[in-house]
């Protein structure tokens, strides 16, 4: 949490001069391997009988001997035994349209129910159809379904808008949802099946965290007129997720039964301490249940304004290692103002901080 404390101009400044000296003691000693080339063959060869590998694309038309301003999708279907096929899908604006809604008439809630519910939601201005959710699923999936006939295994690889859709949640019709029908596993390339090896990989531990009880921070603190403050100020900030608790508590005798050691953090031992601690300790696999959050710059904010660590700094920021993050126990207290000692975690886990962790098991 120190980190954000520090002027980010002067740690621009110092880690230029860094990069400076690095590269003038690295000259002539570093190489970089060039990337492998694969071919669709060589993925087909990867697949197995029932399995399938999906590449979304996105390009601008090209019309009259200059690209147009129209974004096509697109997706490569290969199967274990016939050719690469290619099918035209939406315009980006389409699948923009099915990811925003109507913004003047719906807020975060309701789109989200209407894009990931099998159902026809009303907008109140004469009984009109807002949105159905099967629409994005007719967009970017139902196309494909000739060519991945007999695949109960789908591996995709989501280009453009389509790494904000939540695949697995999409409705497919009859109170169904992809999930239901399709064993799907994402990668951000296809050609990373090549590399997969056949070997049986092994989990040695697992690392559980579920329903971090926010408003809860292992100190107290006192304002400039001497009152304490014990809790937070305004607890509505980061809501509990009494759902997430009972995911983990699933989750872990199934690992336990497969003789894998699980590491389970809750309510207030789920915090952000105990997942730095994991730094050059990693488990096989982390397991976040909780609160994320990506929030758009506001460059009308001065920086010389902020006095507090509060949600009005995070989005002032330029850098979007510190726009982003995961919410931890206690993070209600910073989120809303409240000084927090320069010692003690906030509850705030950014994405920079998250990337000085070494995760690497």
């Amino acid at each position: 949490m120190a980190d954000r404390y520090l002027n980010l101009d002067s740690l621009e400044t110092a880690a230029n001069n860094y990069e400076k000296q690095i590269n003038q003691l690295s000259a002539g000693l570093i190489t970089i391997s060039p990337q492998k080339k694969f071919t669709w063959k060589a993925v087909q060869n990867s697949l197995k009988d029932g399995e399938a590998a999906v590449e979304y694309i996105k390009f601008n038309y090209y019309r009259n001997t200059e690209f147009s301003d129209t974004t096509q999708y697109a997706a490569i279907v290969i199967t274990k035994n016939k050719p690469p096929q290619f099918i035209p899908l939406a315009t980006e604006k389409q699948i923009s349209w099915c990811l925003t809604g109507d913004t003047a008439n719906n807020n975060k809630q309701t789109k989200i129910n209407s894009l990931y519910r099998s159902s026809v939601l009303k907008a109140s201005n004469n009984n009109k159809v807002n949105f159905v959710g099967d629409s994005l699923y007719n967009l970017i999936w139902k196309p494909l379904l000739p060519a991945l006939q007999g695949a109960t295994t789908v591996y995709y690889a989501p280009d453009g808008l389509l790494h904000k859709v939540a695949f697995h949640a999409l409705p497919t019709g009859s109170n169904k949802l992809l999930l239901d029908e399709t064993d799907l596993q994402q990668y951000t390339s296809i050609k990373q099946l090549v590399e997969k090896t056949d070997k049986e990989e092994k989990w040695s531990s697992v690392y559980l965290m579920g329903n971090p009880d926010f408003n809860t921070l292992s100190f107290t603190t006192t304002n400039e007129t001497g009152n304490v403050f014990r809790g937070n100020k305004n607890a509505s900030t980061w809501s509990a997720l009494p759902g997430t608790e009972n995911e983990i508590n699933t989750l872990n005798p199934l690992f336990k039964s497969k003789q894998i050691k699980v590491t389970t953090t809750s309510r207030n031992t789920a915090t952000e301490e105990n997942f730095k601690a994991l730094n050059n300790n990693a488990p096989s696999i982390i397991h976040l249940a909780t609160h994320g959050f990506f929030l758009p710059i506001q460059t009308t904010i001065k920086k010389t304004d902020i006095t507090m660590l509060d949600e009005v700094s995070f989005a002032s920021n330029e850098d979007p290692l510190f726009r982003s993050g995961i919410i931890m126990a206690g993070a209600n207290k910073a989120w809303n103002g409240e000084k927090i000692p320069i010692d003690v975690e906030d509850g705030i886990a950014t994405a920079y901080e998250i990337a000085q962790l070494n995760l690497s098991n």
